[in-house]
């Protein structure tokens, strides 16, 4: 009789294995005894166990944190032929990739699919929204994304637009809000940034400096003006003090 052994960090098995498998990204390594992370900027298919199945990335990507290769851009994802040999292709039918950083992940049920898609295309008067076909407020008729009116944006785990925060704006048919740009604020109603001060304008600089005078020289005249009054009430106290210490004379009768 023989009992179960845990598997050695960073790889798995099936019920009923007689051995390991190393995780994506990852080799076995004879000297520890484990699944060692592959080089940095290098990926390995699941299964690896030698550390020349450990590849580097093409020019320009790097490796996924989930473990399934190389990043390849929207639309496409990263795809094994051998364990030495992998390279970016584009989305297969039925998937989606609408991240840099990202692999193809499966369209919900509910949606139809194109090659090399950056989005899932959903069918009735459903929209897609990134993650699922929903019924939002708005959507873009020609490509079929959810949106929301400017100012607002679309919340996936409510699934309702909410009011843009502080400091934010958005247009219409927007599903995100975006950060207003150095030196400027959103509109009243977050529909768009406006300029507040103009970085590439020297001007603002100039007027800045001139207000800040101002107030400094304000103060100053303010402080100036307040010793003069104290001077001038300590002098009205003395003055009051000597006429009372002067010896009153009587007229005689």
């Amino acid at each position: 009789n023989y009992n179960c052994l845990l598997c050695p960090p960073n790889s798995s098995s099936k019920a009923g294995s007689t051995l390991c498998i190393c995780a994506g990204n990852t080799c076995f390594s004879s000297l520890v005894g484990a699944c060692v992370p592959c080089g940095r900027g290098m990926v390995s298919k699941e299964g690896s166990s030698l550390k020349s199945q450990c590849v580097p990335c093409p020019v320009g990507s790097k490796p996924l944190s989930n473990g399934h290769g190389c990043s390849c851009g929207k639309g496409n994802g990263w795809s094994w032929n051998t364990y030495t040999n992998g390279s970016c292709q584009p989305c297969p039918t039925s998937t989606y990739n609408d991240k840099d950083d990202s692999s193809c992940r499966q369209c919900p049920s509910g949606a139809i699919f194109f090659t090399r898609s950056e989005d899932c295309l959903c069918l009735g008067d459903l929209s897609w929204d990134g993650e699922d076909c929903v019924d939002c407020a708005m959507s873009d008729v020609k490509s079929g994304l959810c949106g929301c009116q400017a100012g607002t944006f679309w919340n996936k785990a409510t699934k309702e637009c909410k009011e843009c925060p502080d400091g934010h704006y958005s247009e219409d048919i927007s599903l995100s809000c975006s950060k207003c740009p150095v030196y400027t604020i959103p509109a009243y109603d977050k529909t768009s940034s406006i300029t507040q001060l103009n970085s590439n304008d020297p001007s603002w600089m100039s007027a800045i400096t001139i207000s800040l005078i101002a107030l400094v020289f304000f103060m100053v005249l303010t402080i100036l003006v307040l010793l003069t009054l104290k001077r001038k009430r300590r002098s009205l106290r003395k003055e009051g003090i000597n006429m009372n210490t002067i010896p009153r004379v009587e007229n005689e009768e």
